[in-house]
């Protein structure tokens, strides 16, 4: 069975510096499903595997350790993506689809 990852990625309102950056990706590396973390000035980018972890546990990870999320606001098209990927989260839990692993 092949691996399913997600990528998620977090806008800071401030740079990260160096040092706090090497902190949090350490910590955040060391949770079960974090895959991959990179920083970049004001972003962060995580991959990880949905099944051992939530995006959640991620945020308040983050949060815990004194990340300060930038607040954009999000334009209609994105708010409407986010409430579908909440329906169908809902609706079909992190399961893939039948499809997906059905054998061509």
């Amino acid at each position: 069975m092949e691996e399913y990852l997600n990528m998620v990625s977090y806008q800071s309102e401030i740079v990260v510096e160096a040092d706090v950056a090497k902190k949090l990706k350490s910590l955040l590396v060391a949770l079960a499903g974090i895959v991959w973390v990179n920083f970049s000035k004001k972003l962060v980018e995580i991959e990880y595997n949905p099944y051992e972890i939530s995006e959640e546990t991620i945020k308040e990870n983050l949060s815990e350790q004194g990340f300060s999320f930038s607040h954009q606001k999000k334009g209609i098209f994105s708010g409407w993506i986010n409430r579908l990927a909440k329906s169908n989260k809902a609706n079909l839990g992190n399961k893939r689809l039948d499809c997906c692993d059905m054998n061509h």
